[in-house]
């Protein structure tokens, strides 16, 4: 396993030439349409020139998506909470067109990808897109997708078929295209959790089914949800017929109500250290925001602020969640060595990409010295450097291209 890192540098996003335009869309929670920089237009000129390669008429326009990494918050999302995500330079280019086949046909510029095709565009809404034995192909990603949007257009809206060819710079299996995988165990114990906590304190436990349910119920802060967690459960791990005995129910009410899939009666469940993860992470978070938006702190000091946040959030990561690597762990003490602000894994964990934030004026030096220490001795198993550690800035969201 080789850990990926990612620097992300304090400058922010720039708009775009048509800046009035942009904002308005955003403002009506549109995707804005822009105009290409030059950069972009090169990589838009040869995905077109593939397009025609492959389908022999050229695209109608392009949806470019920027991959994302998430700055603090992990774990807590499907416990009901907020997290700081931020888009990034490294992006997906698709380019589409229309078909006037019932027919869907998708292609990459990589050729490691294959292509893919079905004869029935309009019947993609009512398939099973199931995954293979050594998991889902690239363009089940995509189906995913169309499938999406097939169901919520109006079906006089839906063309006839669809023509697309993929192109992208974010690195495969790392973690920074998609939203933090759901851990089914994490999952399982944070309902439970939240169901013993809604014992104690005297409120209808089948009801509670997240975390932020048992604290909207009690009306707490989040700091007092913490002293709660360690007043209302155990240090040691629960059993299942703890658990059971907590909540005052069977077996059968348990599955009814809290455990959705199989489980080992055998199985512990730390439920004192999750919780206190996802309600000490929910409240980082809410912290991150405030310092970004105090325009009473010095800039140095508000990263300064801002890298401490991260750095309690991997440590709270590895200790309480568990989710972390050491080699994941390495790393981040690598960066903070190499003078990062502060730094965190990022995405579900258990290995896969660390985020750090550091000053514009260091991030080449910083990446260099990361790439020195950590770096040098390991075996990366084929891949490039530069694609296990690079820099990055905040990115604008989605956007269409015409052509």
């Amino acid at each position: 396993m080789i850990a990926r890192f990612v620097a992300v540098s304090n400058k922010r996003p720039e708009m775009s030439k048509d800046s009035n335009v942009q904002n308005e869309h955003i403002q009506k929670n549109q995707v804005p349409a822009l105009e290409a920089d030059k950069t972009l237009q090169c990589k838009i000129n040869t995905l077109a020139n593939h397009f025609r390669s492959q389908f022999n008429v050229s695209p109608s326009f392009f949806v470019r998506v920027p991959g994302r990494v998430n700055i603090i918050g992990e774990h807590i999302d499907y416990c009901g909470y907020a997290v700081c995500p931020m888009a990034i330079e490294q992006f997906i280019l698709v380019a589409l067109a229309a078909s006037e086949k019932n027919e869907f046909r998708i292609t990459n510029l990589d050729p490691k990808y294959e292509d893919y095709q079905c004869r029935d565009f309009k019947g993609i809404s009512n398939r099973k897109i199931e995954d293979s034995n050594g998991g889902p192909d690239w363009h089940k990603y995509f189906l995913c997708g169309v499938k999406g949007i097939l169901e919520a257009i109006p079906k006089e809206k839906i063309p006839s078929g669809m023509l697309a060819a993929v192109w992208g710079n974010i690195p495969a299996n790392s973690g920074l295209s998609s939203s933090s995988a759901l851990v089914s165990a994490a999952a399982l114990s944070t309902v439970r959790l939240s169901q013993m906590i809604a014992k104690k304190r005297i409120v209808n436990w089948k009801a509670i089914q997240k975390l932020i349910d048992i604290q909207k119920r009690l009306g707490k802060s989040l700091e007092d949800m913490s002293e709660i967690v360690v007043m209302d459960l155990k240090e040691d791990p629960y059993s299942l017929d703890e658990i059971r005995e907590v909540l005052e129910t069977s077996n059968e009410e348990l599955a009814t109500y809290s455990i959705k899939s199989m489980f080992s009666p055998t199985q512990k469940y730390k439920l004192r250290e999750r919780a206190l993860h996802v309600y000490q992470e929910a409240a980082r978070v809410i912290a991150f925001r405030e310092v970004n938006e105090d325009t009473s702190i010095e800039e140095n000091d508000k990263f300064r602020q801002l890298g401490s946040l991260m750095s309690e959030s991997h440590s709270s990561l590895s200790k309480l969640y568990e989710c972390s690597h050491p080699q994941v762990d390495a790393l981040v003490n690598a960066a903070l060595d190499c003078g990062a602000l502060g730094a965190r894994l990022t995405g579900a964990g258990w290995g896969g990409c660390v985020v750090a934030i550091t000053t514009r004026n260091n991030v080449h030096t910083f990446v260099e010295a990361l790439k020195e220490k950590f770096y040098r001795n390991l075996d990366l198993g084929g891949a490039a450097l530069k694609d296990l550690v690079f820099p990055t800035e905040p990115y604008q969201g989605a956007a269409i291209y015409n052509f």
